[in-house]
């Protein structure tokens, strides 16, 4: 049984050693550096490349003829921003690797810090996410990986996101307010008083009166002007 040989970013290769490549698996021999005698090699090339190929052999910067030879059995792998899923599974699998190669004892990774990471781009997909566990190893010895562990960029994306968080919620706690103390005013005509609407909200006069001018809603009040006497 033959060799197999990975060549990772084929399509870096130059056009020269295109040629030199595709003479290889096309006459199924090789010379040594300095030799004469071809030399028959029994080997499966796999290949593989993270830019469009086809536009490539277009643009006639990778060879229409070895692209073809290659492209036995393509097999396209999405990215990893278009399977998240995978992400779990992987940090898994990264940890026990370096668990096993740096003798540590990392339990896995939190919920929250595992949900940052599943949100990120991954712009150099499993390769970038390799080198994120390996860091993580490499600063932490035990227990579970969590947010703060993560680096700077990540641990900023947290707390814009609990900022963002608490913002909604105050705004959404605020739009209820108002909608309330609006239901309330639109029930009575207008001719509700002050402590009726404080006591029906069980809150103090003082507390209704300064909430009903933040909303802009003391105008609906016949008793505004009682109230502040």
């Amino acid at each position: 049984m033959g060799a197999h040989l990975f060549l990772d970013e084929i399509t870096e290769m130059p056009l020269t050693m295109q040629t030199k490549l595709l003479r290889v698996l096309q006459e199924k021999t090789v010379e040594r550096l300095g030799g004469k005698t071809p030399l028959a090699v029994d080997v499966r090339i796999i290949a593989a490349t993270n830019r469009d190929i086809e536009a490539l052999v277009r643009d006639g910067l990778f060879r229409s003829d070895l692209y073809y030879r290659l492209n036995v059995i393509p097999i396209k792998l999405p990215p990893l921003r278009e399977r998240r899923g995978d992400i779990p599974l992987l940090v898994n699998h990264f940890i026990q690797r370096y668990n096993r190669l740096f003798k540590k004892h990392i339990e896995g990774m939190d919920a929250e810090a595992m949900q940052l990471i599943t949100h990120h781009d991954w712009p150099g997909n499993v390769r970038e996410l390799n080198n994120l566990i390996e860091y993580l190893e490499n600063i932490v010895d035990t227990g579970r990986l969590g947010v703060s562990d993560l680096p700077i960029q990540f641990q900023r994306l947290a707390a814009a996101k609990q900022d963002a968080v608490g913002t909604t919620l105050r705004h959404r706690l605020e739009s209820y307010e108002k909608r309330l103390l609006q239901t309330l005013l639109q029930g009575s005509d207008g001719s509700a008083g002050m402590g009726d609407l404080a006591r029906q909200l069980g809150i103090s006069r003082a507390t209704l009166y300064r909430k009903l001018t933040a909303f802009g809603l003391t105008g609906c009040l016949k008793n505004e002007i009682s109230f502040r006497k």
